[in-house]
């Protein structure tokens, strides 16, 4: 058993607590006397495991302080160490506990170099060193550590504004974030376990696959084998630290120089104006791996921001301009070919990337992920093999790799020039992309531009470096996205301090706040507001020279500089968006009609709504409504005929699953005009992997999109009612609404689609026998909603007899359109009253329906349904209505609802 193994020890130990003794005397057996004394420690470990397991994990740091077991680690630390374990292993947190107690208790205090070494030589004393920061109380290991590198306790301030939001978060006590990231996942899980080659230890999913592992675990191998270990620990140890640091700490920083507004260059800048790594005794002498790390420490994040889109892979210009004027130098200190050479620096940097991005978040690392750090990488090494050549001539040989710009024509580099947009504008929306929203509406954001426009932006963009972008802006829609990144691009262009023909950055960082706000019930408004602010704006305009940022009713986009060659985004909120920010979410959780009806207005006059059915935070109430009763949508399909089924409104896309479901050898295709329900089937159609498709067309029009004669069955599924309701007719040079003849149209249009013996099925709302009835109010705010219902109904005048402050007479036809309207409650009453869900009575329905569909060539036949299926009464209706109204004739007895619905079916004859 080697030393300090303590996990052997454990699985030995540890399978059968009972027998702990006798396991230990048996493995005291194998071991030299020497180690006697690490194997009885680590007894003892085992021994506080059992005990663990009996107590809550909130108890375990006081558990083990308490049993002597460690010196170097304090309370605080431990409580830390258990808020990461869980809550059934208690044996890993012992383990993790004892390996850091090993470590620290190794560390050589006999004198600054020593124990600077000692750092950078092993990565589980550079772990436990690094922990103590954490300690509040005086620790020596701390104190040293912080004597010899002030720098560090930056890691323990963190700046809000410069820390992602994206990382892994600790429940319970504080949270460091900076400090959590380099040691409790970088350093501690990520590298130790490359080293390790324990693949349990790297993650703790199978997002990397293990011969994806086994490749990195030899990339550590052979950077180990040439003794650049104690160089990528450095490297590591110095990634993020100038995103923290104190007022005054930042402050001084910049007076020497330091561009804090880009972390990666300010910690280059800081490790080289202050001289930190001649602190290590192993870096001394040796500029060229002092150099080395600097540039690692530069140059890292890059590869990953490219992959997302954030940046051009001009970024790596410098890097490469300085790997070829150094490859001789790495060489001869390294003892190897040039060649060689060039491998090991970008397989450290390789490592670096890796084991940083990997600590982001469990899962974030996966085969795809790597797949595309090493084609980059591949590209670098490469390039760096090449000729020395000027930085702007390196620049220019990274431009061509990714837009080609060697085209013959110049339609061929308008094409490659637009190809590249709308690949970087998908590279910033891949979350979005891969949740379902459709790859279709990034392209034609870019197609939308013109040439000019494209030459413009790419041109900024090719020399751009932004950051937070996805964090910050992915809740935008792809057009929204890309003006706004414009905006940015152009004001900058327009700022005299910002070169833009030289690199530059745009952060998104202060938009992270206005527009990643989950908990904030407003976060759906602003983003819309932000999105009605956008959509104004005229991007040929901007392009040709306009104000890139006016000012505008809702607010603006302001650019302040955040440092050299470095821009700052944020969203300036007028008084009206702060009025109604507070104002909209307010009016959601009122009960009473008339704060919707109002809600609805104040949207409609902000340009808050992409289509007639988006109910801004609560979006997904009309496809709620549309995918309702399952059951009863059907049972229309057994009238169905398998071949090319087509659903006109699709909604939510329930009646596509089921036509799926029940003909699975069909086609089955969902037409709708909102764009809004397209693209939310789109991405469940994505996410699901259904084998439906859905196109955005108009349905009047549908013998445009689909061949008179190919379809078997069309189903209009609650929709005719809508059709009548809101598509306008012209009667005598004016167009109305609520109009037969605009459903007239439409089933027209589909009965020239049908084939010989096909079949449209309507499933939809009917006119009940106008017979008196009497509606009395148990809910207290229903005379109110009555009464608002009157007012605003707009489908036709609803007249009723109060005959006291309860209880109102009017004809059942009326009744049941109020009662419609009011089982959806106040959220739905500005839409409802716009809607008339009964148009005809059910034989009437019937008859008008053959006469239209007989002038439009075989004649039709309806299709006879048994008299339960024909119409019907829907139990939503009955269970939503039952504890507001009692429903009476005109003599006070109780009488059942009127039936709501109908199916009527329509064949086309051969």
């Amino acid at each position: 058993m080697q030393k300090n193994s303590f996990d052997a020890f454990c699985q030995l130990a540890c399978v059968e607590p009972s027998d702990a003794l006798q396991s230990w005397f048996a493995a005291s057996a194998l071991v030299e006397p020497a180690q006697l004394t690490t194997l009885a420690a680590a007894f003892l470990w085992a021994t506080q495991s059992e005990q663990l397991s009996f107590l809550p994990r909130s108890e375990w740091a006081t558990a083990v302080v308490e049993s002597n077991l460690v010196r170097c680690q304090s309370a605080e630390l431990l409580a830390h160490l258990g808020a990461l374990a869980s809550d059934d292993a208690p044996h890993a947190f012992v383990e993790e506990v004892f390996w850091r107690e090993t470590a620290l208790t190794s560390l050589d205090l006999s004198s600054d170099d020593h124990f600077a070494n000692s750092l950078i030589l092993d990565t589980d004393r550079l772990v436990a060193a690094l922990s103590c920061i954490r300690n509040v109380k005086p620790c020596p290991h701390a104190d040293r550590l912080l004597q010899i590198f002030p720098e560090l306790i930056a890691l323990r301030i963190h700046q809000p504004d410069y820390v992602t939001t994206e990382h892994e978060t600790v429940v319970g006590g504080t949270s460091l974030p900076i400090l959590e990231h380099l040691v409790d996942r970088v350093l501690s899980r990520k590298l130790r376990g490359l080293e390790r080659a324990d693949i349990s230890i790297f993650q703790r999913d199978d997002a990397l696959s293990q011969a994806a592992f086994d490749a990195e675990v030899l990339g550590c191998l052979r950077i180990g084998d040439l003794g650049l270990l104690p160089a990528l620990r450095a490297a590591l140890l110095f990634l993020d630290f100038s995103k923290g640091g104190s007022e005054e700490t930042r402050t001084e920083w910049k007076q020497s120089g330091v561009d804090l507004s880009v972390h990666n260059t300010a910690s280059a800048q800081i490790i080289h104006n202050f001289g930190v790594l001649r602190r290590f005794p192993r870096f001394r002498g040796s500029p060229c791996i002092e150099n080395l790390i600097i540039e690692l420490v530069r140059v890292h994040g890059l590869t990953g921001q490219t992959i997302r889109g954030e940046c051009p892979l001009t970024v790596f210009a410098p890097f490469l301009h300085w790997l070829r004027g150094s490859t001789e130098m790495v060489a001869k200190s390294l003892g190897v070919s040039e060649g060689n050479a060039v491998d090991a620096v970008i397989d450290v940097l390789h490592l670096i990337n890796v084991c940083d991005t990997a600590g982001v978040r469990e899962g974030l690392f996966d085969d795809s992920l790597r797949f595309e750090f090493v084609a980059v990488e591949n590209l670098l090494r490469r390039l760096a093999r090449e000729p020395m050549t000027s930085q702007r001539e390196t620049e220019i040989q990274l431009q061509r790799f990714e837009i080609h710009n060697n085209a013959d024509t110049e339609a061929e580099l308008e094409q490659r020039q637009r190809q590249w947009l709308t690949d970087r504008l998908m590279r910033l929306r891949k979350s979005r992309i891969s949740n379902g929203e459709p790859a279709t509406e990034s392209l034609k954001a870019t197609q939308d531009l013109s040439a000019a426009a494209v030459d413009t932006v790419v041109g900024l963009m090719c020399r751009c470096q932004f950051w937070y972008v996805e964090a910050a802006t992915s809740a935008l829609s792809p057009s929204a996205q890309l003006r706004l990144l414009l905006c940015s691009l152009m004001q900058a262009q327009r700022d005299p301090k910002i070169d833009t023909d030289a690199m530059f950055h745009v952060t998104f960082i202060p938009l992270v706040r206005d527009l990643d706000r989950r908990e904030d019930p407003a976060a759906a408004y602003r983003v819309r507001l932000i999105e009605a602010l956008l959509r104004r704006l005229d991007i040929e305009a901007i392009c040709a020279g306009a104000d890139p940022m006016p000012d505008d009713a809702l607010g603006s986009f302001e650019v302040e500089l955040g440092g050299y060659q470095a821009h700052a985004v944020r969203f300036e909120a007028s008084a009206e968006t702060q009025a109604l920010l507070t104002l909209l979410p307010a009016y959601e959780k009122k009960s009473s009609a008339a704060f919707h009806a109002t809600l609805k207005a104040l949207c409609d006059l902000y340009g808050l709504r992409k289509d007639e059915f988006d109910r801004i935070s609560n979006e997904s109430i009309y496809l709620t409504h549309m995918n309702s009763a399952r059951s009863d949508k059907e049972r229309m399909l057994d009238y169905a005929v398998p071949g090319c089924l087509v659903e006109i409104g699709p909604g939510g896309g329930v009646v596509l699953d089921l036509m799926e479901a029940r003909f699975p050898g069909s086609k089955v295709i969902g037409v709708d005009v909102s764009k809004m329900v397209v693209e939310s089937l789109q991405e469940r159609r994505e996410k699901e992997d259904r084998s439906w498709s859905v196109i955005e067309a108009d349905a009047y029009a549908l013998p445009r999109y689909l061949e008179p004669g190919s379809v078997t069955t069309i189903v209009l599924c609650s929709v005719l009612h809508e059709i009548y309701s809101y598509v306008e007719h012209t009667v005598e040079g004016v167009p109305r609404r609520f109009r037969l003849e605009s459903v007239r149209d439409l089933l027209r249009a589909c009965y020239k689609t049908l084939a010989p013996g096909g079949r449209i099925i309507i499933r939809d709302g009917i006119m009940p026998d106008d017979e008196p009835r009497i509606i009395e109010f148990i809910d207290p705010h229903g005379p109110e909603f009555f009464r608002l219902f009157q007012e605003q109904f707009e489908g036709r005048p609803i007249c009723g007899e109060w005959l006291d402050e309860k209880r109102v007479c009017l004809g059942q036809a009326d009744a049941m359109e109020f009662l419609y309207c009011y089982t959806w409650g106040p959220a739905s009453f500005p839409y409802e009253v716009r809607e008339q869900y009964g148009i005809l009575p059910y034989d009437d329905y019937q008859a008008t329906v053959l006469t239209w569909l007989g002038n439009e060539g075989p004649a039709p036949r309806a299709i006879n349904l048994p008299e339960a299926e024909a119409s019907y009464l829907q139990q939503g209706y009955i269970d939503g209505l039952a504890p507001k109204v009692r429903f009476y004739d005109r003599s006070f007895q109780a009488v059942p609802l009127p039936d709501s619905n109908a199916i009527l079916v329509f064949e086309k004859t051969v």
